[in-house]
């Protein structure tokens, strides 16, 4: 027993799911729903309600918020913690009233979106006068003739002004609980009387009469929703079904009768009635259907008893929009599950995968290869890895195959089949080459193998097309080759031949026949090849095939024009009814041949550039209805044969295939039928919809700078817009508002990939940018101001556009750029171009008066230069005069010096002298700052001191002229860091300008002081003043004061030289005058001021002569007695050459010079580089300037011969200017010194010398090997002396060594080289060879620690014997006594 109930239980199990599979054998039908959820952008799964605006934007109301698509993007409304737009997130229901503006009824309250502002209105229940504590739920919101109403669930209905938009009253519906929720939907019966479907039954409300009643209460109880039909019939959703009630009109009164309930045993949540009376229809817990015709279903039918036109996979449907039958799609909002479109279009193309459920579990793919239509509802397939499929295109189902092959001879997962024109069936074997089997049309049992002479090929192959010409020969396109085979009627095989050798063909051998076509009047035969284009076989009988004329017409890809066809793969061959041939080609689109002339052919191609989606074809059929559908490998393609146009067909079509094959056909019933990758498409070409209405296309949203636009927004303290977008007809922007872009937005809420914008910005674009509408904003960066139009059309999958769009847009040019600025740029323009005028008028007119001052100038110029040239000739010229006046002055002085008159007179000579020194001195230091070569000589010093010294200098002149010459200023001491000689010549020319322009009597100011930053001085006299118009040019070169008055006429440099002076101690230095009164000159300088307690004494006179080159070159009357301590007696017998061309300095020299040295005197340079020759003298004294051979050239030549290069040599010259010092010294001069001279100075510096030069000779002797210094006297003998003592160490062991190896290495003779060794050491190389191989042994004995034999060698003596006694004559003692000696020491 338990055994029977364990296989009863087995048994019911494999019915239970045989029946599952049965249930779950239909074919994959695509069904075009698309979801929308979070993901996507929505703010929550739950969406209550749905409105599509006058724009064509879809508005969803969710559990939190609301949400606005365009097709691409979700846009959010909600509060948040920062502002708060709505009366609740939770949103009920959503109505557009006729201004265009959006109500919101939320849980709790209204809003309205204003649409032209883009802002929330929020109406809160209090200024509705409502005040309760129950929620203010707002359920439906509609309008009525005039008014909004909305209708809430506590507080009634509500009837708005449409236009106002102010509460006009409001109707309160009583029941037991006070109110009538729940409110599920409600609609308009006619412009008086509302419809309202309540969980307390259906309601109804007359606006007119203001009074409401319940419909029919004990039959329609509990309602969740209400639809009203095209034809007037009332559906409600109850608590189970779906009720009928048809409204009658008696009168102004209406009366409801109740027709029938349908779907009892269903429970439904909402329905919707479609334009066309059809009934959508959403589950209470999962599922949405569309009802066809639900008026005249019987009453009581069940759900399940009827097919509904579409049931799709949705839970909890909250809201339909049905009525969008323009682009038949139809949104669906979900409590649960989202946002859905349904795509109604989209059906009208079936698919099927071919796949039964288990498959379709496994992912099983169907690659169809072969097929054939079977009977007017089915087609028989050959898939990939399965074999023989048998599908109803009517019903889209799979089926058991039909009773021929009960008997099959090959495998039916492993065979193919194709039908010939007359019905017959053509079996093969698909994996590899195999038999053929035919059998007649009229046979369903028997298979007749195909044989060659009697014996059967197996390598054939896969058969493509099989044709019955009217000679009963049988065509067939292989994939090996063309056939031809007669049979009888019985099947038997009595003839069979193939194509390979007619000589009027090239055919390859790896050549496939994909197609073949008899022509019906001809019965010639076309025959498609895949690499050696199209062939035409005149059809003879009595011929065979490699003997019938055939013509072939290929393409030649070396021809520059083809007339045959533009491709040699063809795939399809097709006779049109008007008597034309189509063929398809694989890479070249179709070609339509209108007549064939001789060898050429007369065709239209047609490909991608006319419309087809894809140049590769894989199959054409023709519809009947002068329509061509051509599969490629990128869709489906419909060509018009009478306006040759194409229409294409993809995804968003209901177009689910891909990857087509080349199998397609049509059956009896005109369903056409195309294969694919991925399974099958089939349609009826007479229920495709092919033209498209299309998409809106609007402007949407402004982005300026990365910056959304709203409308009203404040952008840079103004509104751009004032209404959205799509709205305006000219925006304004300014010259820096020119990086921005616009919304292109194309409302097809669908693939945007196949829809196109294209937009151009005129004038500046000329031809349009063309793209996809995924991209749709159109940018544009750095506009130049000017007005614009831009322009945007769209398109759909049908290559359709709309109307072009436009938006003005102005950029406003920045002021600069404005009319106004351009007025005044020409206005401008105008007066610059009448200046230009005026000017080169006043240039022509002044061009001569400016040559004429030029002239003047250039005069004045060259007088000036005159002038200096002069200054400093006579300048150089009185140097030596002066010389020799300052010396015997000085001499007189010290004679007559008791002698009080004489005395005085001489003095007056000396003083003057001096003058004139220093005027000489002047003129060429002025002319040193006037070529920049001037340098400031700083030192710190006693200003308090100079200021005295300059008065002492200037106070017998004073004296002399009766004028009062007084001091103003600080008696203490005022030390800063100057140019002193700078400022003493300052500081006497303003007094000698003060002395010339002064009489008798006047006083003369010397007024001094200091600040923290800064010293001034001013010399103020009571003279005769300077006219107010000759202030500004006092400072000039060479100016004279035109003043009658003028007591003294001066050079006209002083002035100028001084102010040059204090500029260069970043000075400034003014003048103020009075005409009659007086002149006041005032020098400032930026200089540090030192104060100390300390007053200032006149006790520092050799500081003094140090410091002033006046001073240097002045004698005292006792200065020729000369200090005893100049008399050196080692000195005295020391030759002195000196070289001047002044015989009466030279004399006057020379008396002086004979008591310190042994002098020789010279005329020139010449006779002294003469005398050279013969005998060289320790120093040479010569002056610069010289006839025959100058100072420079005799010192350039001492120096540069190695012989006399030692010698000292001292330059006496009147030329004091850097240049001729730095001159002098770069040619090897070893002292400078200037005329006038003291002869103090020039004795002492020439013992420094020869002092110098004397302890250098010491040094040789004392240190070896002798380092060259920097601070040497004479570097020329250092380095030669270094080099002498070089080749000593070089051959420093040789004993025998040869002075001439010396004399030789230092490019020397040998006489010269003794002579010059002795001059700068005062030894003979021989001595000083001794001495330093002594000095060598010490070290050697000392740091090294030798034997005395080995330094005796290393040293270069010949024997130890000789080594000793040298050594012990120089040292004291012996070698050996040496080193120990020194170690104790140590």
């Amino acid at each position: 027993m338990i055994r029977f109930y364990i296989l009863l239980l087995i048994q019911l199990l494999v019915l239970s799911n045989s029946s599952d599979i049965l249930a779950q054998s239909n074919t994959s039908q695509f069904t075009p729903l698309t979801k929308y959820g979070m993901n996507e952008g929505i703010s929550h799964y739950g969406v209550t309600t749905l409105l599509e605006d006058h724009n064509g934007f879809i508005w969803l109301g969710t559990y939190n918020g609301l949400d606005k698509f365009n097709g691409y993007d979700f846009t959010n409304y909600r509060n948040n913690d920062y502002e708060r737009i709505l009366t609740s997130n939770k949103i009920r229901t959503l109505y557009q009233d006729d201004q265009k503006n959006i109500w919101i009824g939320t849980e709790n309250g209204l809003n309205i979106y204003l649409y032209d502002q883009q802002k929330f209105k929020v109406i809160e229940a209090s200024s509705l006068g409502i005040k309760n504590d129950k929620p203010f739920i707002i359920a439906k919101i509609l309008s009525i003739k005039d008014y909004i109403v909305c209708i809430t669930e506590y507080e009634g209905i509500l009837l708005f002004n449409k236009k106002t938009y102010q509460l006009e009253r409001s109707h309160y519906v009583e029941t037991k609980e006070k109110s009538f929720q729940f409110v599920s939907d409600a609609v308009t019966l006619n412009d008086e009387i509302l419809l309202v479907s309540t969980s307390k039954g259906l309601l109804t409300y007359n606006i007119k009469e203001d009074r409401h009643r319940f419909v029919k209460p004990r039959i329609i109880g509990a309602s969740r929703g209400l639809a009203i039909d095209c034809d007037n019939n009332i559906f409600i959703v109850g608590y189970n079904g779906i009720h009928h009630i048809k409204p009658l009109k008696n009168g102004d009164k209406y009366s409801f009768h109740f027709q029938k309930t349908i779907f009892p045993n269903t429970r439904f949540l909402n329905i919707e009635a479609s334009s066309n009376g059809d009934l959508w229809c959403g589950m209470l817990s999962r599922g949405c259907a569309l009802i066809h015709e639900p008026a005249k279903l019987p009453e009581n039918v069940a759900f399940s008893a009827i097919k509904p036109e579409q049931f799709l996979d949705i839970g909890r449907v909250s809201d339909f929009l049905p009525n969008n039958d323009k682009f038949n799609k139809v949104w669906i909002s979900s409590f649960s599950d989202g946002l859905f479109v349904f795509d109604k279009n989209a059906s009208a193309f079936k698919y099927s995968d071919l796949n039964t459920a288990e498959l379709r579990g496994q992912h099983f793919t169907n690659k169809i290869l072969e097929g054939c239509v079977w009977d007017k509802d089915h087609v028989l397939f050959c898939s990939y890895l399965r074999g023989l499929v048998f599908f109803n295109t009517t019903t889209g189902e799979l089926e058991p195959l039909p009773k021929e092959f009960d008997n099959s001879p090959v495998a039916v997962n492993n065979a193919a089949v194709v039908k010939d024109n007359k019905g017959g069936k053509w079996l093969r074997f698909i994996k590899g080459r195999g038999k053929w089997y035919y059998q007649p049309a009229n046979e369903t049992k028997k298979w007749i193998q195909i044989s060659k002479n009697g014996r059967p090929n197996k390598q054939y192959s896969k058969v493509n097309k099989v044709v019955v010409d009217d000679n009963g020969y049988y065509w067939i396109a292989a994939k090996i080759g063309l056939f031809r085979i007669l049979m009888s009627e019985q099947g038997k095989v009595e003839y069979i031949e193939k194509l390979d050798n007619n000589p009027n063909i090239n055919l390859s051998e790896a050549n496939t026949i994909k197609t073949l076509h008899i022509d019906s009047a001809s019965n010639n035969v076309w025959v498609g090849t895949t690499l050696n284009g199209l062939l035409q076989i005149e059809n003879d009988p009595t011929l065979s095939m490699n003997t019938m004329s055939i013509r072939q017409y290929n393409y030649d890809n070396e021809k520059e024009e083809n007339t045959e066809i533009p491709s040699n793969h063809v795939s399809n061959i097709l006779a049109l009814p008007n008597n034309k041939l189509c063929i398809g080609l694989e890479g070249k689109g179709i070609c339509i041949i209108d007549r064939v002339i001789g060898d050429k052919l007369e065709f239209r191609n047609y490909s991608e550039k006319d419309g087809l989606d894809n140049n590769v074809v894989k199959k054409i059929v023709f519809d009947g209805e002068n329509k061509l559908w051509i599969t490629t490998d990128k869709g489906l393609n419909q060509f018009d044969i009478s306006t040759n146009t194409f229409k294409n067909f993809a995804s968003e079509d209901g177009v689910k295939a891909y990857a087509f094959e080349n199998v397609g056909f049509k059956q009896t019933d005109n369903r056409i039928v195309f294969a694919a990758g991925n399974g099958i498409c089939y349609f009826n070409p007479n229920s495709i919809k092919i033209e498209k209405p299309l998409p809106k296309f609007t402007f949407g949203e402004m982005v300026l700078f990365n910056q959304k636009v709203g409308v009203n927004d404040t952008i840079n303290d103004r509104v751009i817009l004032d209404k959205p977008l799509n709205r305006q007809e000219e925006i304004t922007l300014k010259y820096d508002e020119n990086v921005f872009s616009i919304e292109l937005l194309l409302l097809h809420y669908s693939n945007p990939s196949i829809f196109k914008v294209k937009y151009r910005l005129l004038p500046q674009d000329k031809e349009w940018i063309e793209t996809t509408s995924e991209t749709k904003n159109a940018s544009f960066n750095g506009l130049p101001p000017g007005s614009y139009t831009l322009e945007a059309m769209a398109s759909n999958s049908k290559d359709r556009w709309t109307a072009p769009i436009r938006l003005d847009i102005r950029i406003e040019p920045p002021l600069w750029k404005t009319p106004f600025a351009y007025i005044l740029y020409i206005l401008s323009i105008i007066g610059i171009v009448y200046i230009i005028i005026r000017f080169m008028l006043n240039h022509t007119h002044l061009k001569h008066e400016l040559e004429i001052e030029h002239i003047e100038r250039l005069r004045i110029d060259e007088l000036n230069k005159t002038k200096e040239r002069i200054f400093m000739n006579i300048s150089h010229e009185f140097r030596t005069p002066i010389t020799l006046i300052r010396g015997p002055i000085q001499m007189l002085l010290n004679m007559f010096k008791s002698n009080q008159d004489a005395f005085v007179h001489l003095d007056l000579i000396q003083r003057q002298s001096n003058k004139m020194l220093q005027l000489v001195n002047q003129v060429q230091d002025f002319q040193k700052a006037e070529q920049s070569v001037l340098k400031l000589k700083t030192a710190n010093f006693d200003f308090t001191d100079l200021i005295v010294d300059i008065k002492k200098d200037f106070d017998h002149l004073a004296e002399l002229q009766a004028k009062k010459l007084i001091i103003e200023g600080e008696a203490n001491q005022l030390f800063i860091t100057a140019d002193r000689y700078k400022l003493e010549i300052v500081l006497n020319n303003l007094l000698n300008n003060a002395f010339k322009f002064t009489k008798e009597g006047d006083t003369i100011k010397i007024i001094y002081g200091h600040d923290e930053n800064s010293l001034f001085f001013k010399v103020a006299d009571t003279g005769i003043g300077v006219k107010a118009d000759e202030l500004p040019f006092v400072f000039d070169r060479y100016y004279q004061t035109e003043n009658s008055n003028t007591y003294s006429i001066g050079s006209g440099i002083g002035l100028a030289f001084s102010k040059r002076l204090v500029e260069m101690h970043f000075g400034k230095i003014s003048i103020d005058s009075i005409l009659s009164e007086g002149t006041t000159f005032t020098v400032t300088l930026p200089v540090k001021v030192n104060c100390t307690q300390q007053l200032n004494e006149v006790r520092i006179k050799d500081i003094l002569e140090k410091e002033s080159d006046e001073e240097k070159q002045k004698i005292m009357p006792n200065s020729l007695e000369l200090p005893s301590y100049l008399m050196d007696e080692s000195l005295k017998e020391l030759n002195v050459f000196y070289v001047e061309d002044n015989e009466e300095l030279r004399t006057f020299v020379y008396s002086v010079f004979k008591d310190y040295f042994n002098v020789t005197c010279f005329v020139n340079g010449q006779e002294c580089l003469d005398k050279l020759e013969d005998e060289w003298p320790d120093l040479i004294i010569s002056d610069i300037l010289m006839p025959e051979l100058n100072g420079l050239e005799l010192c350039q030549k001492i120096k540069s011969d190695i012989r006399t290069s030692h010698i000292p040599i001292i330059l006496l010259t009147s030329r004091s200017s850097v240049d001729d010092q730095v001159k002098g010294l770069e040619v090897g001069a070893d002292f400078y010194i200037s005329k006038p001279f003291d002869m103090k100075h020039l004795i002492a510096t020439s013992q420094m010398l020869l002092k110098n030069r004397k302890q250098l000779r010491e040094r040789f002797q004392i240190d070896f090997p002798i380092e060259v210094e920097k601070k040497s006297t004479s570097k020329d003998d250092a380095i030669f002396i270094e080099k002498f003592y070089e080749l000593i160490e070089e051959n420093l062991e040789n004993e025998d060594i040869d002075m001439n190896v010396f004399a030789k290495g230092l490019y020397l003779n040998r006489t010269t080289f003794f002579q010059k060794v002795k001059a700068i050491t005062n030894y003979t190389p021989y001595e000083l060879l001794k001495i330093y191989r002594l000095k060598k042994a010490a070290e050697l004995l000392v740091q090294e620690n030798l034997p005395v034999a080995d330094v005796c060698v290393r040293t270069g003596f010949k024997n130890r014997t000789h080594f000793s006694r040298m050594f012990k004559e120089y040292y004291g003692v012996s070698p050996s006594k040496y080193g120990k000696k020194v170690a104790e020491k140590v």
